[in-house]
């Protein structure tokens, strides 16, 4: 598998919502090499160190094809939801969370990146774009992109194709992943089984784990 790269993306410093929250969801596209680090692309702001960014969630990949399902559902915000709008760091098209598989692991320019966890669309998405609903909407669509992290450090660009170098004999589909973990009460033994993908975060092992335990004890049915 090879897909040719969109654009790369990095972010800078704004402020967002009533409380002028920093954030780094606004990027600029460029067309020159950028250095990643284990940390993400090299002076790439990150507002919420906590919810974005670190070791575990390095970059963020968004497929471009999903912009237009989101222009035709939120058609007052169709100017604002272009490519690199909603903090991505890479663009990329035909190339879907069904296509990519957790733990898949890429080469990209001279890195090495793996996917370690889907992206959970926030609040920061509605506010920017001036629509309520599109996080949630994303979210309940399965259109949320993926995280990386990086196995190798190296420079990227935009003229640069993402290559497959190894999947996992029985890992899921992003899309899979999805499906199972946004049911409001999941099979308990499939969170099990997704606990053991060799290279899933392990933030996402735990919160995957409590969950399986919770639905032991409190059953399946709503």
């Amino acid at each position: 598998m090879q897909i040719q790269v969109a654009a790369v993306y990095r972010g800078f410093r704004s402020y967002i919502g009533e409380q002028q929250r920093a954030s780094g969801i606004n990027k600029i596209k460029t067309d020159q090499p950028l250095k990643i680090t284990c940390d993400g692309i090299e002076g790439d702001f990150i507002g919420d160190t906590v919810l974005h960014g670190g070791r575990e969630k390095a970059l963020h990949h968004f497929p471009a094809d999903h912009y237009q399902k989101l222009c035709d559902t939120f058609p007052s915000s169709v100017e604002l939801l272009i490519p690199g709008s909603i903090g991505e760091n890479i663009s990329s098209f035909k190339l879907l969370e069904e296509d990519v598989c957790l733990s898949d692991t890429f080469s990209i320019g001279s890195a090495i990146v793996q996917i370690s966890q889907p992206r959970k669309p926030c609040w920061k998405i509605d506010v920017k774009c001036g629509s309520r609903g599109i996080a949630t909407f994303m979210h309940s669509q399965g259109l949320c992109g993926w995280y990386y992290r990086v196995l190798e450090e190296g420079m990227i660009a935009s003229t640069d194709r993402l290559k497959l170098m190894h999947r996992e004999k029985n890992a899921p589909t992003l899309k899979e992943f999805l499906s199972v973990t946004s049911a409001s009460r999941p099979n308990p033994e499939l969170l099990e089984q997704f606990t053991e993908i060799n290279g899933l975060s392990g933030e996402i092992i735990q919160q995957l784990s409590n969950r399986a335990n919770w639905l032991k004890l409190h059953g399946t049915k709503n």
